[in-house]
């Protein structure tokens, strides 16, 4: 078995197992992917605005070291794992997670959204916050060496 059929079969397996555990409460795969949406969206929105407005703490590389985990396990899957799963539990591939809303807008100036565009959508976003990380960590540096005690 090639690596892709294997990270297929992976991805396939994983979203099959959490479609018949959710479906068990829901009744319903829309409402199941909705869920696995706001979890996503919520982890994420919850790492992002602490790397942005949080201190640079245990909790901050915390944060930093979790995103540095969900990037190389985008780079395995090329692409996101949980924006695959819940293409497959809402059975479309019209959906790209948060940026979504931002690829119907492009689709609207006529622009074809292709995998590459994906990609490099994706790849400006994770440069910008690996600048905000750095930026931050600097910052805090700086700070803590010119502090009177």
């Amino acid at each position: 078995m090639s690596s892709l059929e294997y990270k297929k079969k992976l991805v396939k397996n994983l979203s099959k197992n959490i479609e018949n555990f959710l479906f068990k409460y829901t009744k319903n795969n829309a409402i199941s992917g909705y869920i696995v949406a706001m979890i996503h969206w919520l982890v994420m929105y919850i790492v992002y605005m602490y790397i942005l407005l949080g201190n640079a703490n245990i909790f901050y590389y915390l944060c930093c070291a979790f995103l540095v985990i969900t990037y190389m396990l985008h780079i395995y899957f090329s692409g996101c794992i949980l924006i695959r799963i819940e293409r497959i539990i809402w059975n479309t591939d019209k959906w790209w997670g948060i940026w979504t809303l931002f690829f119907l807008f492009l689709q609207k100036l006529g622009i074809r959204i292709t995998k590459t565009l994906t990609n490099y959508t994706y790849t400006i976003w994770v440069i910008y916050v690996t600048i905000i990380i750095a930026l931050k960590i600097l910052i805090s540096n700086k700070n803590k060496k010119f502090k009177i005690n």
